[in-house]
């Protein structure tokens, strides 16, 4: 998925902007059922999004958060991950 010029690669963790606070979060792809999730970043439901997953640590795999070693996901709605600020950790 790319995103305002930079492509979003599954695994790999990013640093992002949100207007309540900065994460660093591993993408964990995209989602098509959302079912109803508030959006993290304007807290509207969705039902196709993004998913990112904070991990438990600072030294926690990706694989680590697949197999549940993450304390939160964020959902995020196909038009508002256009208007966040993401970078490569």
């Amino acid at each position: 998925m790319e995103v305002n010029g930079m492509k979003l690669v599954e695994g790999k963790k990013y640093i992002i902007n949100f207007r309540w606070g900065t994460v660093k979060a591993f993408y964990d792809g995209t989602c098509d059922s959302l079912q109803g999730q508030e959006c993290s970043c304007c807290n509207k439901e969705c039902e196709r999004g993004h998913l990112f997953k904070v991990p438990s640590t600072d030294s926690t795999t990706f694989e680590e958060c697949q197999n549940g070693a993450y304390s939160e996901y964020l959902p995020v709605g196909n038009t508002c991950i256009k208007k966040l600020d993401i970078i490569p950790e």
